[in-house]
């Protein structure tokens, strides 16, 4: 059994790191129900869950281990991973006698007592305790931002100059289109995702990395030295790598009609992917910029999002979304037939609006009848805003 779990456990990394989500959980499931007797096993559970926005069902597995007694710096850190305070313990006096090994540790507490400050309506004690976690994360990151700076500049200047290429136009009976959701990190990319999840023809792909993974082997295979990003591949390795893209998606979702990703940096190779790829669509969303600033700030990304390395320090976050709101503007302008923009908050106020104008892009459909609760994150750095807003020049 031992070497079972530990097989599974592996496992779940690689899909984990391949961007292969419904395997992650079925993984987690099967590891939950040979590990009974660790309560762990359920936490890392509940905090998948709480990613794939199944909040009830994570919800209720950590309320069964708060209620069997079960109160460690972890289940409270995924607790802290809930947009809303889900009502299952106070995550202030819980932490209030917890001290940090280390920095990373001291961290993690500052930002979980931070999360209960903001839940509380505490807002000037929960700015000192975001701010304060992350000048400790800001240490670590500093000269890791400074190089993803160089990276995303030269993504923004090429793109720029890319000229115009129509998409190639799908065969009828291909496989799955791609319909690619973009946008900011913490803009509202779930929220769409868990729309189009009601449409029985619809595939969630996550932030699945497929194009990156095709992309590295049809580099491989041709011996290509120095290309990173699709912006560089040579245009003789377009074909390839479109039948081979394509070919991966019918392997996963042989039945879908459309397969969704929502991996936030696809935003830089989105032109080429409508170069080569055939049938691409794109969804492109914007955000509230204080709001989306906000939730970047308070989010620990540490363990789940190394490309964020811009997210403890305010400035680097208002550079971070002016040069993905660039791409998308650039993109929007280049591919206007196979794309929409969308902002977060038209979406929260009409979802049923947003999947029709979607639909509409993917060749047409009618909207479910039942829609998923995508709660509502509009406003929720108000109490913020005056600091917030003199950092991102509001």
């Amino acid at each position: 059994m031992p070497g079972n779990l530990a097989a599974l456990n592996s496992l779940a990394e690689i899909y984990m790191l391949g961007g292969e989500l419904d395997k992650v959980e079925r993984v987690l499931r099967d590891i939950v129900s040979q590990d009974l007797g660790n309560p762990e096993s359920k936490v890392r559970l509940a905090r998948f869950l709480i990613y794939s926005g199944k909040f009830e069902e994570s919800r209720a597995l950590l309320g069964g281990l708060i209620k069997a007694g079960y109160i460690s710096p972890k289940v409270l850190q995924t607790i802290s991973f809930f947009p809303e305070d889900p009502g299952l313990v106070n995550i202030v006096s819980a932490t209030d006698h917890i001290m940090g090994r280390s920095k990373d540790e001291q961290a993690d507490i500052f930002s979980v007592r931070a999360t209960g400050m903001h839940w509380a309506g505490r807002h000037a004690e929960a700015w000192d305790l975001y701010c304060r976690s992350n000048a400790i994360r800001l240490n670590h990151q500093g000269s890791a931002w400074r190089e993803q700076r160089i990276s995303r500049q030269y993504i923004l200047r090429r793109n720029e100059s890319m000229p115009v290429a129509a998409n190639v136009q799908a065969q009828v009976g291909s496989g799955p289109h791609p319909l690619f959701v973009l946008g900011a990190s913490r803009s509202g990319k779930s929220s769409i995702e868990r729309l189009l999840s009601a449409i029985p023809t619809v595939f969630c792909g996550y932030e699945n990395s497929i194009h990156y993974d095709v992309l590295r082997r049809v580099v491989d295979g041709a011996k290509c030295a120095n290309v990173a990003n699709m912006i560089d591949l040579p245009s003789e390795l377009g074909a390839t790598y479109a039948a081979q893209f394509s070919k991966v998606l019918r392997q996963k979702a042989p039945d879908a009609g459309t397969f969704v990703s929502t991996g936030p940096d696809s935003i830089g190779d989105a032109l080429m992917l409508n170069r080569y790829v055939p049938g691409c669509r794109f969804v492109f969303l914007k955000r509230a910029r204080r709001d989306n600033a906000f939730r970047i700030f308070m989010f620990d990304y540490h363990e789940v999002a190394t490309h964020m390395t811009c997210a403890a320090d305010l400035g680097a976050i208002k550079e971070y979304l002016d040069w993905y709101e660039a791409l998308i503007d650039i993109c929007a302008a280049r591919m206007p037939e196979q794309c929409i923009v969308l902002n977060y908050e038209d979406v929260v106020e009409d979802p049923a609006a947003a999947v029709a104008q979607i639909l509409d892009l993917c060749g047409g459909g009618a909207v479910p009848d039942q829609l998923p609760d995508i709660g509502d994150d509009r406003d929720v750095s108000a109490p913020y805003a005056r600091w917030l807003d003199p950092a991102l020049g509001l």
